[in-house]
């Protein structure tokens, strides 16, 4: 993960943006309270996370998840053999 001060993060933001939107790897912001630090990562990630939060929070849209995985590869993780 790269990490940027916040001074740099705010003089460089566009290039940042650019950076979190392009690769794969988050931006630490760093402040001087480290309470107050932020990580940037782009929307599509942010996205991807929040849809993985909401398959294994709930047992009914994991429950499918395991059973079309297990149906279409005919074994795997949590399959019965």
């Amino acid at each position: 993960m790269e990490t940027v001060l916040y001074s740099a993060f705010c003089d460089g933001l566009r290039g940042c943006m650019d950076r979190a939107r392009d690769g794969a790897e988050p931006i630490l912001v760093t402040a001087e309270d480290p309470s107050a630090n932020v990580i940037m990562i782009n929307a599509r990630d942010y996205g991807n996370m929040l849809e993985n939060l909401y398959v294994l929070s709930d047992s009914e849209p994991r429950k499918n998840l395991t059973r079309a995985c297990c149906s279409s590869s005919g074994a795997g993780v949590g399959c019965a053999s």
